[in-house]
């Protein structure tokens, strides 16, 4: 039996909206995420190659590592580093591993994670005690570990882990003796070091090229335990922190971008390939969330 005209074209308009119809909208919200195996802060998170986030060290475990899978939503082991550590840094190299540095108590002390193996192996040492340092991966995949504290001062010194010959040599000193400040790697290849106990207002430049600093202008705010996250537009967005009047998570002014972000310190965020944020650790609770 021959199907009615006007049924034919509702049918059509209707398979026409399917076609057309646009992809909802992911819901801006957040979701909670499977919770660690340990609870942790201080730690560090760092996105792997594989899409996975190793977590490590951190108070309340700070040998103890670990591996998010976002595909599954679960954890599993990492082993644990030689060293406990909190107040350390983590940095992915070329090669795909981990070089993770310093901290308390790991002081001068650094090991790898190989994910191939889900392993770790022990690097040579710094030549200093450092902690609440930076640590930032140069186009050259060097790394360059600068400022932090060593258990009674404020470092201007820093060095630089070759990963080709698993060594270390020293660069050229800070301008100023900072901690817990940021380091972040520009476009051009030159290290932004921003703020920091020591250096709250002051910010400086890194040429690997030339291994010397210079100063930048000012920032408004002093800032230490801050943010910086460098931009698609090459801008450096610098948000949170502590300005030593006011307690660690209370809002200070964003800088650069015009946008209300909010840090506090004791948790770790990471941009996963997907390119939503997981936030990891909550205080000394091992709860974490997606957006």
């Amino acid at each position: 039996m021959k199907m009615p005209a006007m049924l034919q074209l509702i049918l059509a308009l209707r398979l026409a909206l399917l076609v057309i119809a646009p992809t909802p909208a992911l819901a801006d919200a957040w979701t909670p995420a499977a919770p660690m195996a340990m609870p942790r802060y201080e730690h560090t998170d760092t996105l792997l190659p594989s899409g996975k986030v190793l977590v490590a060290g951190g108070t309340y475990s700070s040998s103890d590592t670990e591996l998010y899978d976002p595909a599954s939503g679960s954890w599993s082991g990492a082993g644990s580093m030689a060293t406990p550590r909190n107040y350390h840094t983590a940095t992915l190299l070329a090669s795909g591993m981990v070089l993770v540095t310093g901290g308390d108590p790991g002081a001068n002390t650094a090991e790898l994670y190989n994910p191939a193996a889900n392993g770790w192996s022990g690097v040579p040492a710094m030549a200093a005690v450092r902690r609440y340092h930076s640590a930032t991966l140069l186009a050259s995949g060097k790394v360059l570990v600068a400022g932090g504290y060593d258990g009674a001062n404020a470092l201007a010194s820093a060095e630089i882990y070759d990963p080709g010959s698993n060594s270390w040599t020293t660069a050229a000193s800070m301008t100023h003796a900072r901690y817990a400040h940021t380091a972040t790697l520009l476009a051009s290849g030159a290290v932004l070091v921003v703020g920091g106990i020591g250096g709250a207002y002051s910010t400086e430049l890194y040429d690997p090229a030339t291994n010397s600093w210079s100063p930048a202008a000012d920032t408004p705010t002093p800032r230490w335990l801050h943010t910086a996250t460098l931009m698609p537009s090459a801008k450096v967005l610098v948000a949170g922190g502590h300005d030593n009047l006011r307690r660690p998570g209370h809002r200070l002014p964003v800088r650069s971008y015009p946008q209300h972000l909010v840090t506090h310190r004791g948790h770790a965020a990471t941009l996963r390939s997907h390119r939503n944020p997981a936030a990891i650790g909550q205080g000394a609770r091992g709860r974490g969330f997606e957006q």
